[in-house]
Order: structure tokens, then sequence, then C-alpha cells
């Protein structure tokens, strides 16, 4: 099962609550919705991907919520891996990339009636350009995929989640397509997400701090493949460990962060 939850003004534990009145009760799993499980991060493995080969440079302000949390972690006892020197990251990215143009571009030509003026032209073109030009290479693309899809679950069995940036850059304006709106990073920014698309494996975003302009930086707990509730249980954990108080809406006040009242 593949899935991607929004936390929004509630907490891991709600979400929790709500993944199990779906799925239904686990029956080896003993723990209550509302209680943090009794996991310990002592002797918990934690593979860690920060600024992977060939990924896009991680903005200074997420890599140093990452590294926090990851110091966080250490002090608990987790034994943090770094991963990042491993080429599975971008293969895996670069073979989303044609695998999103390969189906992006059937659902961009009958989008409204084959309406294209109605599709940014840097969204069109990005995915034109990413698509297979051939049958046969729509074909080794499809084996491909399914060739990553396995290594990246035989890498991830070895940890119990593997921490990331959620996205690689500080939030942007949202009138933008993406980075400084150039065509050729359209999803850029995805990158880290991206990974999980690819192979299917459960991944949440939980809040870890601001930026520089009092805007939410997030960090992506992944786990191995249908592991989707201890994924949830390990994010309730580190939560409660980050202490961040999701309560709070951010104030605007010109690009100076927080206001005194820290709201």
């Amino acid at each position: 099962m593949h899935w991607t939850w929004d936390v929004g003004d509630d907490n891991v534990a709600k979400s929790r609550l709500l993944y199990r009145n779906i799925v239904g009760p686990y029956k080896a799993d003993t723990v209550t919705s509302n209680e943090v499980p009794d996991f310990s991060l002592k002797g918990c493995k934690v593979g860690l991907l920060l600024n992977g080969v060939g990924m896009p440079s991680v903005d200074p302000q997420v890599a140093e919520h990452i590294l926090t949390t990851v110091q966080l972690l250490t002090d608990a006892g987790a034994q943090v891996i770094d991963l990042s020197a491993q080429d599975i990251w971008w293969r895996s990215m670069t073979t989303w990339i044609e695998y999103l143009g390969l189906t992006g571009l059937p659902w961009a030509h009958s989008y409204s009636g084959n309406d294209l003026s109605k599709i940014p032209d840097s969204m069109y073109q990005w995915i034109k350009n990413s698509a297979p030009a051939t049958v046969l290479a729509s074909a080794n693309l499809i084996t491909e995929v399914q060739q990553l899809r396995s290594q990246v679950h035989d890498l991830s069995q070895d940890y119990d989640f593997i921490l990331s940036p959620t996205i690689s850059h500080t939030p942007f304006a949202a009138n933008l397509y993406g980075l400084d709106n150039s065509p050729e990073r359209h999803i850029e920014h995805l990158w880290y997400t991206g990974v999980y698309n690819l192979s299917g494996q459960p991944a949440i975003s939980i809040p870890a701090g601001f930026d520089n302009h009092g805007l939410p930086v997030g960090i992506q707990l992944a786990a191995p493949i249908y592991e989707d509730e201890r994924l949830l249980a390990w994010a309730q954990i580190v939560e409660s460990l980050l202490a961040f108080d999701n309560s709070k809406p951010l104030a605007w006040n010109g690009g100076k962060g927080r206001d005194k009242s820290g709201q």
C-alpha cells in the first residue's frame, strides 16, 4: 500500500488513529492508538539521505533541521547511518522523471478536451521532454522501474526508517511552477519524496521547524514496504522528540519570522 498523508494542524497520533479506523486493527500490535508506542530509539537503526549523490543540493536551512534531528536521534541512542553516497537515489529519480513523462503525456493530451492551453507551457514541455521517445524505450523503462523498486525495498529492509528532507528547499512562492519558475527545474524540489513515489513505500512528512522567514520546514521518514503502521509509530516518537508546537499558526510579519508572542 502506498499512501501520502498530510498531517495538517493535527499530529501523528491522530493520524495513526484515523489510519487504524480505515484499515482496521493490526492484531500483532498491542499498542493503543493514542499512546506513544513502546518502541525505544536505543538501538534503532536509521538511514540518512541528505545531499545524495546526483540529487539536488539541500538548502542549508533545511539541512540544519535534518542534522538537528540526527543529533537528537543519536542522543536518544539511535544508530544513524549515512546512505547519501549510494547511487540508488539518483538512479531512482532519473527513472522516476521518465516514468512521470510516460504516464503524464497521455493525461496532458486528454486534458480538458485536448485544450493544452489550460496546461502551463512549462509543465507540458517538461512532461514531453521527460517521456520515452519510442515504444521500446517505454518497455525498457517499465523494466527499470521494477528493478529499482526491488533494490530500494532491499536497501530499506535493513533500517527501521530512513530520514531525509521532505523537499530540498525552503518554501517558494505558490504561483511558481518550480524553483525559479524554470521548466528544467520543474520538480527538482520533489526528488526526496519522488524516491518513495517510485518504490511505493510508506513515507510521512512531519514539521521540524522554520526557515528564516518563519515558514515551515519538514522532514521525511520512510519505512520498508508495507510497514505503514510501524512508520506512524516511529513518526510519533520522532515528533515527540522534536517537541514542535504544531498548534500555533505562523504569522507573516514582513519576512521576519514568528512574532514576539511566538505565533
